[in-house]
């Protein structure tokens, strides 16, 4: 709802603004593109994989660990006790229970880091956005998304993707 109002009311500036004569330079950019474009994204991923690969290897071996105890316990059945069937059930079930909160913990942090580093990504390229739209003297940019209809001639995505890529004009 307050998207929709905020489009009306640029919608309406922009109409008054036109109607007074002064010609307004309105640009757009596809965000989704530029996220996909990013080589940023490439680095975050590889970054964050490598950040939480001990705890997901724990994790796997934990796994492991289970499976072959369970594998174990069904192949020495026929000759353990009662009492020791259920030890080795109580401690399949603890097992099982440390995997689970191990594998929840690891997914929220993976999460929360995955997050994290969006929002940077979002910031050097809303910083990107502004230093074009300054440069090339655009008085609007707005999101393409949003958008029903555009023509490609003010189109800024492809210089956006550009800027990142190259490390020297990203700064």
């Amino acid at each position: 709802m307050l998207k929709k109002i905020i489009f009306m009311l640029v919608s309406v500036s922009l109409f008054m603004a036109s109607v007074g004569a002064t010609e307004l330079k309105i640009g757009t950019v596809d965000l989704q593109k530029v996220f996909a474009g990013a080589p940023q994204r490439t680095i975050i991923v590889d970054k964050i994989k490598k950040q939480f690969e001990d705890k997901s290897n724990a994790l796997k071996a934990l796994g492991e660990s289970i499976e072959k105890k369970r594998t174990d316990a069904q192949r020495d059945a026929v000759t353990m006790t009662q009492e020791q069937k259920i030890t080795v059930q109580r401690e399949l079930q603890e097992m099982a229970t440390k995997a689970q909160t191990m594998q929840k913990n690891l997914q929220e942090d993976f999460q929360r880091a995955q997050q994290l580093e969006g929002q940077k990504l979002q910031v050097k390229i809303n910083q990107t956005i502004q230093k074009i739209a300054k440069a090339e003297k655009f008085d609007l940019i707005l999101r393409s998304e949003t958008l029903a209809f555009q023509t490609g001639t003010l189109d800024i995505t492809n210089k956006v993707i550009t800027i990142l890529s190259n490390p020297a004009g990203s700064k």
